[in-house]
């Protein structure tokens, strides 16, 4: 399992800085998005929420290979049904190719 320093020093160097605490934030959502669970936690959803309504684009760094460069393996397909197991409405962005 990936601790919260590791997250902060890989993403320190994700495409947009700024993304840094919103990327770290979502750190409850790995174990569902690398397939270590079946379902997403709580906390993990409660926070993807907070970042689709305020940050999508820091959703997208990941998705667009932001995580591999550093060793960190996201299911892609798990991360793209993340939305639908968290029980997000259908109107949520889905367009990660900014």
């Amino acid at each position: 399992m990936i601790t919260t320093v590791e997250l902060m020093s890989m993403y320190g160097h994700a495409q947009s800085s700024d993304c840094t605490s919103t990327i770290v934030g979502l750190s409850s959502c790995l174990n569902y998005i690398t397939g270590s669970t079946d379902t997403p936690s709580v906390p993990c959803c409660t926070q993807l929420v907070k970042v689709v309504q305020s940050a999508p684009r820091c959703l997208c760094t990941v998705l667009n290979g932001g995580a591999s460069q550093f060793g960190v393996i996201i299911n892609q397909t798990r991360a793209l049904a993340l939305p639908g197991a968290c029980a997000l409405p259908r109107s949520t962005p889905t367009d990660i190719s900014s």
